[in-house]
C-alpha cells in the first residue's frame, strides 16, 4: 500500500564512518560500524556501547534461505490508475519508486510533523498471500506491487523484545512510564520517541543488523488454497505481514507494479491470475465440485454462491491473458514462493 495506506521511507544520513571489519552473530550478517566499532566484537554508536542491544534482537532475526514473495495492494481512485503500472519493469523510475516507497518509512519515523494512526507508521504494508487482502485494500481499482524478497535477507520476526533500559536512555531513547517493547518504539509509526532516538534505530536495524523489515500479527481469513494442514506446512511463521524499511536488496527484477492496465511481466501475471481463480473458486462452493478448464477466462473471476453471481472480483482480470494456459504447476509454485504455504521452514535454523 504507500504505501501509506494502513498499514511503510528518505533516509537520515548519520555520517557516520565505517570499520574496517563487520562482525557476523548467528549467522545475521552485520555490517560495519563507526570507526573502531567492532573491537573485541563490541557495537557502538556515538561512543556508547550498543552490544547489549544487538544481542537482545539478534534471536528474532532470521535469515531467508530461499527467495519469497510479499504483496501489496493499494485502491486507487475510481477508474483511475497509477501510471508506473504501466512502464516496463526495467524502467529507472520504477527502481526509483520502489526504492522510495520503502526507504521513506524512516522519513517518516517519529517525524513530529507528521502523526501516523496507522499500527506501525506510514509506509509499504505487505502480506503473504496475494489474494487475501485484495478487498480491503484493492477493489475495486488497485495496484498491486509484489516484492520478491531474496535468499539472504534478513527479517525481525518479533517486536516484543524487551531492551537494556539504561542503554536505551542513553540513547534518547526513553519511554514513556510503562512501556518497554522495541514494539513500543514502532507503535503509531515512532509517536512515542523522538528523531534521535529514530536515527539511533535505523543504524541498528538497517546499517548494523542488515535487517529489510519486521513481521506483526495480523489476523484475516486465508483461502484453503494456500492453508496446507499443519502437518504439511511450515506454520512457525506466527504472521500474516511484514512491514518493510530497508530496500538494500531491491532491483529491477524483484520489485514489479501491476494494476489491471498492465501488459509487462506476463509470466508472473499468469501466475498471479492462475492463483486468483484458485483462490475465488475455494470461496465459492457451488463451483468447487465442477470440472475446472485450463485456461484463464473472465467468467471464472465471476463470484458464484447461493445461486448468486456477482462480478466481485472482475477487476483482478487482465484481459491480454483470456483464453492462456493456467499455470500447471500452481500448487508447487506457491509451496516454493509464498511463506504462507511452505512445506518446510522458509528460514535458515
Amino acid at each position: 500500500m504507500t504505501n501509506v495506506v494502513f498499514c511503510l521511507c528518505l533516509i537520515f544520513s548519520l555520517g557516520l564512518m565505517p570499520a574496517a571489519n563487520a562482525d557476523d552473530i548467528d549467522g545475521i550478517t552485520l555490517l560495519p560500524q563507526v570507526q573502531g566499532s567492532n573491537i573485541s566484537g563490541k557495537f557502538y554508536y556515538n561512543g556508547i556501547d550498543i552490544t547489549t542491544v544487538v544481542e537482545a534482537i539478534r534471536p528474532h532475526v532470521k535469515t531467508l534461505k530461499k527467495p519469497v514473495y510479499l504483496f501489496n495492494w493499494t485502491r486507487t481512485p475510481y477508474k483511475s490508475f497509477d501510471p508506473i503500472t504501466t512502464k516496463d519493469p526495467q524502467d529507472p523510475e520504477v527502481l526509483k519508486r520502489a526504492k522510495e516507497e520503502i526507504d521513506s518509512y524512516w522519513f517518516y519515523f517519529a517525524n513530529p510533523k507528521y502523526r501516523s494512526y496507522s499500527f506501525y507508521g506510514a509506509g509499504v504494508y505487505t502480506f503473504v498471500d496475494p489474494f487475501s487482502l485484495y478487498e480491503s485494500f484493492g477493489a475495486p481499482y488497485w495496484t498491486l506491487t509484489t516484492y520478491q524478497l531474496p535468499k539472504g535477507e534478513n527479517l525481525l520476526l518479533d517486536l516484543n523484545i524487551s531492551l537494556p533500559k539504561n542503554i536505551m536512555d542513553q540513547l534518547d531513547c526513553s519511554l514513556p512510564s510503562g512501556y518497554r517493547y522495541l514494539a513500543n518504539y514502532f507503535s503509531t509509526g515512532g509517536s512515542n520517541t523522538n528523531s534521535k532516538c529514530g536515527n539511533f534505530l535505523k543504524f541498528l536495524l538497517v546499517d548494523t543488523m542488515n535487517i529489510s523489515g519486521f513481521a506483526y500479527t495480523y489476523q484475516y481469513w486465508s483461502t484453503k488454497y494456500c492453508k496446507l494442514d499443519s502437518q504439511k506446512n511450515y506454520n512457525g511463521l506466527m504472521t500474516k505481514a511484514i512491514v518493510l524499511f530497508s530496500s538494500k536488496w531491491v532491483t529491477s527484477e524483484n520489485v514489479k507494479f501491476f494494476s489491471i492496465y498492465s501488459k509487462h511481466s506476463k509470466e508472473l501475471r499468469l501466475i498471479i491470475e492462475t492463483y486468483f481463480i484458485k483462490a475465488i473458486k475455494d470461496l465459492t462452493p457451488s463451483i468447487q465440485s465442477s470440472k475446472e478448464s485450463d485456461t484463464i477466462s473472465e467468467d471464472e473471476l465471476l463470484f458464484k454462491t447461493a445461486g448468486f453471481q456477482t462480478e466481485r472480483f472482475k477487476n483482478l482480470f487482465w484481459s491480454d491473458l483470456d483464453g492462456e494456459k493456467k499455470v500447471s504447476n500452481i500448487d508447487f509454485w506457491s509451496e516454493e514462493n509464498l511463506m504462507e504455504c511452505h512445506k518446510s521452514n522458509p528460514f535458515n535454523d
